[in-house]
């Protein structure tokens, strides 16, 4: 959401690798703070589970992948690697670990392609009740990260990408990280297991935003 307004707030180009760097730096400084007070917070795309009383979130979707799709990689591979990244998470929590126990949390229909799994139950025991669960809503959320937590974030734009500290100040300050940032993505807290965290697209098309980003 930061890419698009610092790009016209700007007038970056539309490729921009400041307007990019801006935005990952302002991220890992956001999370590099947040690390330090402890708040664990799902990205969108990552969905919030349950194993043992201990809560563990899985990617649907993940920033490490997705550029891939836009190079017209295979889906197919892409899946691949993702589900390897939801294993190393899910391994994480649970060291014994299978992949069968990946596939029963996000992916039943590899279950039923089992040798033999004819007698074998594919769904969990007890199923989750999507009426049970409360929709996230975001409407009112307030910053809760101090503007000296994105100091790193300034010093990377002016030291490692040239950006002047007054332009390099503004990114920061429009970005306010803060409110968009907390409020793109909820604290485990917020959510109960079994909730998604997404982002919807807009309907209204925009020759600026490349579809298969979404």
């Amino acid at each position: 959401m930061r890419y698009p307004r610092l790009k016209e707030s700007f007038e970056l180009a539309p490729a921009s690798k400041l307007a990019e760097a801006a935005c990952m730096a302002i991220n890992q400084a956001i999370e590099a703070w947040e690390k330090n007070q402890g708040t664990r917070r799902l990205k969108p795309g990552e969905l919030l589970l349950e194993q043992g009383g201990r809560k563990i979130v899985i990617p649907l979707l993940a920033q490490e992948v997705l550029p891939q799709l836009k190079e017209e990689r295979s889906p197919r591979a892409v899946r691949r690697e993702l589900e390897t990244l939801q294993f190393s998470k899910l391994k994480e929590l649970n060291p014994g670990a299978s992949v069968e126990d990946l596939w029963h949390l996000v992916n039943q229909a590899e279950l039923s392609l089992k040798r033999g799994s004819k007698s074998a139950e594919v769904l969990p025991a007890r199923p989750k009740d999507a009426e049970t669960l409360k929709p996230g809503g975001r409407q009112h959320v307030g910053g809760e990260i101090p503007p000296e937590a994105l100091k790193p974030a300034l010093a990377t734009l002016v030291d490692q990408w040239g950006a002047r500290p007054a332009q390099a100040e503004g990114m920061v300050t429009l970005a306010l990280a803060a409110k968009l940032y907390t409020w793109c993505c909820p604290t485990v807290e917020e959510l109960d297991p079994g909730q998604l965290v997404w982002l919807a697209h807009g309907t209204r098309k925009s020759r600026r935003t490349d579809p298969r980003l979404f």
